[in-house]
């Protein structure tokens, strides 16, 4: 059976997800190769941009939870969204500051 009314495309080919779907299919993707690597250190830029509220808040919460699983490595991830975030004890917020336009 193929989902989404019988049309092989829309299953195979990336192009008919929406950008949060990709999004969100990336990170799903990029959270199955970490687990097969063993580095310290992994970086994720933009993750998110893409994203309504809820799914943004979900993929995060998956990113953390990856994290709260394998202590001894360090993630950062970049994003220009407002990181509103519970505060733990391994998770660091780093803001820039607003850009001085003159």
């Amino acid at each position: 059976m193929i989902p989404r009314d019988h049309n092989k495309n829309a299953v195979s080919d990336t192009k008919s997800l929406s950008g949060g779907e990709r999004s969100y299919s990336t990170v799903a993707f990029l959270i199955s190769l970490w687990s097969c690597v063993d580095h310290p250190f992994y970086f994720l830029d933009e993750y998110d941009v893409f994203t309504d509220e809820v799914n943004r808040e979900y993929m995060t919460r998956l990113l953390i939870d990856e994290g709260r699983k394998r202590p001894l490595r360090q993630y950062s991830f970049l994003t220009p969204q407002d990181m509103a975030l519970m505060s733990e004890d391994f998770i660091k917020i780093l803001r820039l500051g607003e850009p001085e336009r003159g």
